[in-house]
């Protein structure tokens, strides 16, 4: 074989190579765009769509019969990568402002007047003879090197803040990916410049580049393993009929057959982007082949949850631990308490804060899919949400956010997470239910304790009041002594009086009253009783006046007071921070602590009767404060951080 031979068939070899590579690429941009039309997956699919294009024009300008001026529309096409990867960087990382979106718009400047010299050289003759001179070459490769490397430089600073090691493990192969791709095109147009003899490399890095993406894609879930083999049988089969069809029409009809077939391959995919009536027949054959996927195998075990005999709050937390881990999550469970969400469940990073949100939630919604619903995503930190709704009623919500830079969503795990937020939602409402009725049952027998308790104390605190009506002190200490005595019964009437709050409805009598001065009132009480913590009224600027029943209210208030001076005595500068918000047809009162925070499982029990975790605490104080605030048709929320502070909002209507 002599060499003439020997590089026509190394030639004919890489075109093929170059011509399965850009059907490839086309794949790849395809499936992009087949899951899911947010940003992540366009710039994706911009960037091996450009790839394609170069492979397809690489064939169509240097294969055999080759159309010489498609060497500036490759030019075009070449000048433009280097901003698809940047796009599809800070796309990855969801950069949206700052240097890296100038550097964005820095390429795209240059590559626009590279394409304008090169699309004018069609036109001028003087441009044109500057086209093939060292000088342009150069400035294309100082083009490709400069962006390429500064896009790179950002792929790997953000790469250093991944925080999930999953995440580390994919953007490893991206990183690698985009490596080989890089070297190839430097290999590529310092080979141009006539510098080395090595051609096609760019165009062999690219086929080394698609391979690392399968492997991502088949061993890390950069996409499902399971759409992309259903896809690729169905757009292969499709091209390759088209194929066979033009090579048999281009052997009896036409010449140059090679370029024309490898051409045709590659763009067919396109053209059969919307075979979708064989999905049915080649579903079948993937599922025999390949199995369950990891969604299919989480749908049957939330079946088995929905059988199971397990309590319900193990159940939503089972529930939740499976949504996670399938679909690569952070779950919170969020319960509706007036205008208020309040996290309850969650896996993994729970902030503990609580959303003020009084939209209306009527269905899924998905982070770059849901077009003005973006903000409601946004204010619950999540990249997608459903309510939790029971016979019509809104509980509650399940907030979900992807711990990949990936956050789009395929129609089976948007199934199974709708699918888990139904029986999250029945779980919630038999929980919430029982949770009513315990309450209940205790306060009926604290009723009757309280009413047996004070038939029997009532008699004899009448009778020790008489008494100490009669007597006459002689002296100043006697004096002391009696008024002692008086005011000891008076206060252990009132806690008679007090008990009917656990046997009876509260009633409360509400009258104007100034809040600002109701406020300063609570809080110098709460001065007076020696705590050693500080405590702080933030006033509004302007004073204003709510109908409500004072006494009721001071002493959910007071309660409140001396639970976070409780709570936060032994931080080492103990602060308690009150704050009135006044709204538009309610007002809200914070009363927030420096302590040690309260624990999630702790924090769902707190308002139940007989709970606590203080050693001498009652279990009543704060479900009676509830009760005030509840007749007062308010509502009263918990947040902690578990960690360094507790909150307490109390929200009372007053128009």
């Amino acid at each position: 074989m002599d060499m003439n031979t020997m590089v026509e068939s190394y030639n004919s070899t890489i075109f093929y190579l170059i011509a399965a590579t850009g059907a490839v690429n086309a794949v790849l941009g395809i499936l992009a765009l087949t899951k899911g039309k947010n940003r992540l997956n366009i710039s994706f699919a911009i960037l091996s769509i450009l790839l394609a294009v170069w492979n397809a024009l690489v064939i169509l300008w240097q294969g055999p019969g080759g159309i010489h001026y498609l060497e500036k529309i490759n030019a075009v096409v070449v000048s433009f990568i280097p901003p698809a990867g940047i796009f599809l960087i800070l796309t990855f990382f969801k950069i949206t402002k700052g240097p890296g979106i100038s550097l964005l718009k820095i390429s795209v400047i240059f590559s626009a007047l590279l394409s304008l010299y090169s699309i004018s050289t069609f036109f001028s003759p003087a441009l044109n003879s500057f086209y093939n001179t060292p000088p342009f070459k150069v400035w294309m490769l100082m083009h490709v090197l400069v962006f390429s490397m500064a896009g790179f430089m950002v792929l790997l600073f953000k790469y250093g803040k991944v925080q999930y090691k999953q995440e580390k493990i994919k953007i490893k192969y991206v990183i690698f990916a985009f490596v080989v791709l890089f070297t190839g095109a430097l290999f590529e147009l310092t080979g141009a410049l006539g510098l080395h003899r090595f051609n096609h490399m760019g165009n062999i890095a690219n086929a080394v580049y698609c391979l690392i993406l399968f492997g991502a894609i088949f061993r890390h879930r950069l996409f499902d393993a399971g759409v992309v083999l259903k896809n690729l049988i169905i757009y292969s089969i499709a091209a390759g009929a088209a194929t066979v069809f033009y090579a048999i029409a281009a052997y009896f009809y036409g010449k140059d057959r090679f370029f024309g077939i490898m051409a045709l391959f590659i763009l067919s995919f396109a053209v059969f982007y919307y075979a979708r009536f064989l999905h049915g027949v080649i579903k079948l054959f993937v599922d025999s082949v390949s199995g369950a996927s990891g969604t299919e195998l989480a749908a049957q075990e939330l079946k088995k949850m929905k059988v199971s005999e397990i309590s319900d709050e193990e159940k939503i937390k089972a529930i939740i631990a499976l949504l996670s881990e399938t679909m690569e999550m952070d779950v919170i469970i969020y319960i509706k308490e007036g205008n208020y969400y309040v996290p309850s469940w969650s896996m993994g990073p729970d902030s503990g804060v609580t959303v003020d949100y009084s939209g209306k939630l009527s269905g899924i919604m998905l982070k770059y899919e849901a077009g003005v619903q973006d903000g409601t995503l946004k204010i619950f930190g999540a990249d997608i949400i459903a309510p939790l709704l029971y016979a019509g009623e809104e509980q509650g919500v399940i907030a979900a956010k992807k711990q990949t830079a990936d956050i789009s969503f395929l129609e089976n795990e948007i199934s199974l997470f709708t699918d888990g937020a139904i029986e999250i939602s029945a779980c919630i409402n038999s929980y919430l239910l029982r949770r009513t009725l315990d309450a209940e049952e205790n306060m009926k027998r604290i009723g009757l304790m309280a009413r047996q308790m004070a038939h029997e104390i009532k008699n004899p605190l009448t009778a020790l009041w008489g008494a100490a009506q009669l007597i006459d002190p002689k002296s100043e200490t006697d004096a002391e002594n009696v008024a002692i005595i008086r005011d000891e019964i008076n206060r252990l009437r009132g806690i008679l009086e007090s008990w009917k709050d656990f046997s009876d409805r509260i009633k409360v009598e509400k009258s104007p009253n100034d809040v600002i001065m109701f406020l300063e009132e609570a809080v110098k009480m709460a001065q007076l009783t020696g705590r050693n913590v500080e405590f702080s009224f933030k006033k509004p600027a302007v004073s204003f006046t709510a109908e409500f029943d004072k006494d009721r209210m001071k002493q959910v208030i007071l309660n409140i007071l001396l639970n976070a001076a409780d709570a936060c005595e032994k931080s080492r500068a103990p602060m308690v921070k009150v704050s009135l918000i006044q709204k538009e047809t309610t007002f809200e009162i914070r009363v927030k602590d420096n302590g040690t925070g309260i624990n999630p499982e702790i924090m769902r029990k707190l308002k139940q009767p007989l709970f606590t975790t203080k050693v001498k605490g009652t279990g009543l104080g704060l479900y009676v404060s509830d009760k005030i605030v509840e007749a007062h048709k308010g509502t009263l929320i918990l947040e902690s951080d578990g960690a360094a502070y507790t909150e307490v909002r109390i929200e009372i209507p007053y128009k």
